[in-house]
């Protein structure tokens, strides 16, 4: 019998063993990298999200700022606007709804109702105008004065100037915002 010294050629179990641990430990990193860039991703989309809806309250509640109060360009007799520190009533002449259907409705209330949902009154229908809305805050300018106040410090509503809304949409976490909308003269 002869005997040889030659090595097998392959692997010891511990060599492979080794190979698979830094395999998995290499999967587990990818794995993390990837999940964590989802998150971001995740994120960056609810932003944009929030964004977009702040974006959307700020022009049409602006938009009914500015028209309050007038009918074709011109200025109609008594309140254009009225308000409370949690909701606002804005009067003009138009051939619209608040959602841009067509009414005769020339008064809208705008408010947030107990589950969170903003909503346009028109003296005949309610409409839901977008959900996630914690907080409605509003003040007021005055024609005397440069401080924004409450509503129960406006004596002449003719003359409010502007209006500030402070709005919190829910999310994770809440997502406060304010602006302002002038109304015109």
């Amino acid at each position: 019998m002869r005997c040889s010294n030659r090595r097998s050629k392959g692997v010891t179990l511990i060599e492979l063993m080794v190979g698979l641990t830094v395999g998995l430990l290499l999967m587990l990193a990818v794995t993390r990298l990837y999940l964590v860039g989802r998150e971001a991703a995740l994120a960056g989309e609810a932003l944009a999200e929030q964004a977009q809806r702040m974006t959307f309250l700020a022009t049409l509640l602006g938009d009914e700022v500015r028209r309050a109060g007038f009918s074709d360009g011109l200025p109609l007799e008594g309140d254009g606007l009225v308000g409370g520190d949690h909701y606002l009533t804005v009067r003009y002449r138009a051939s619209h709804d608040c959602l841009g259907h067509a009414s005769a409705q020339p008064r809208h209330t705008w408010s947030v109702a107990t589950d969170g949902t903003l909503r346009c009154d028109n003296g005949v229908q309610r409409h839901a105008v977008l959900d996630g809305v914690e907080v409605l805050q509003l003040s007021y300018l005055p024609r005397t004065g440069d401080d924004f106040v409450a509503a129960s410090q406006i004596d002449d509503w003719d003359g409010v100037r502007a209006v500030r809304f402070e709005i919190v949409l829910a999310g994770d976490p809440p997502r406060p915002f304010h602006f302002m909308a002038a109304r015109r003269n």
